[in-house]
């Protein structure tokens, strides 16, 4: 068993495993918002389809809109690095999006039932 000599090395040492909980804790949450963020604009989707708000074409084109988005995201981060040009065409494209979505599901035309 290791003994340790000193206070400030037990202390260096709780730091140390604190940081690597709270950092591991941390891209686990970056990757769980993404999957929630990709879930709710597909429920926006299906629930915007079921109440007649979007038809088939809308909603398909919204699907494939969003298809475009993951793969420009997933080009942008291919290199392991996120740049300012790169965040800000994501987040256009983002914007863009929920422009679309809103457009769509509050035009005048419903889905014939």
């Amino acid at each position: 068993m290791i003994k340790y000599k000193t206070m400030k090395t037990k202390i260096a040492i709780a730091m140390i495993i604190f940081s690597f909980a709270f950092v591991s804790g941390t891209l686990k949450a970056q990757c769980k918002d993404d999957r929630n963020d990709h879930n709710r604009y597909e429920d926006r989707i299906r629930e915007g389809y079921r109440h007649g708000d979007l038809d088939g074409r809308e909603a398909m084109q919204l699907k494939i809109q969003r298809e475009r988005f993951e793969a420009a995201k997933q080009m942008a981060l291919s290199d392991g690095k996120l740049s300012r040009r790169e965040k800000e065409e994501l987040k256009r494209m983002r914007k863009e999006m929920q422009m679309d979505m809103w457009q769509q599901k509050h035009d005048r035309q419903k889905r014939r039932f």
